[in-house]
């Protein structure tokens, strides 16, 4: 079902790009359908892009008296799931993409309420990327620390060893002697 709607989305995508609207609101409708058939978290995502994909269709296709209220829409669902999902990613672009909206429609106190909530997505992306980046670099420092342990255990074991060896070799010179 996930690649069938990956599929249909594709085709959306190729429409899109020739300018053949109709078909990619359908292709895109199409993978929604589908995708809404598998439930976790990670395919909520995927639906969430979908969503954005259909509002970006929308919002290029020509204007009527509903191509506005279905983007608008799209990008509610779509802001919808990244606020379950806690994906900053889409919340973040369907947020900015709601507030120019409305920006465009005169509305400033909704075009501001989105704006703020996607400089909070923003932010929140930004800071969780600091955050990878601080792990990452923690983790690198633990396991420069832990080869340098391992090669300070390598060299005393090492040492264990020629002690080990030159105690046997005393002791056959001692018992030879004896």
């Amino acid at each position: 079902t996930v690649g069938m709607a990956e599929c249909w989305a594709v085709r959306g995508q190729i429409n899109r790009l020739q300018k053949n609207f109709t078909e990619a609101i359908s292709c895109y409708q199409q993978a929604i359908r589908l995708q809404r058939l598998v439930h976790g978290q990670y395919f909520q995502r995927q639906l969430g892009g979908y969503w954005i994909d259909l509002a970006t269709v929308y919002q290029e296709a020509p204007k009527t008296g509903t191509t506005e209220q279905l983007a608008k829409e799209a990008w509610s669902k779509a802001l919808n799931i990244g606020r379950a999902t806690n994906d900053w990613g889409i919340g973040a672009k369907s947020a900015q993409a709601l507030s120019e909206l409305y920006r465009n429609r005169k509305q400033p106190e909704e075009a501001l309420r989105y704006f703020v909530e996607y400089i909070r997505y923003r932010d929140s992306a930004t800071n969780l990327e600091k955050e990878k980046q601080n792990n990452l670099h923690e983790l690198q420092t633990r396991y420069n620390d832990s080869i340098a342990d391992i090669k300070k255990l390598q060299e005393k074991q090492v040492l264990i060893i020629r002690q080990e060896s030159a105690l046997r070799e005393a002791r056959i010179t001692q018992t030879r002697l004896y």
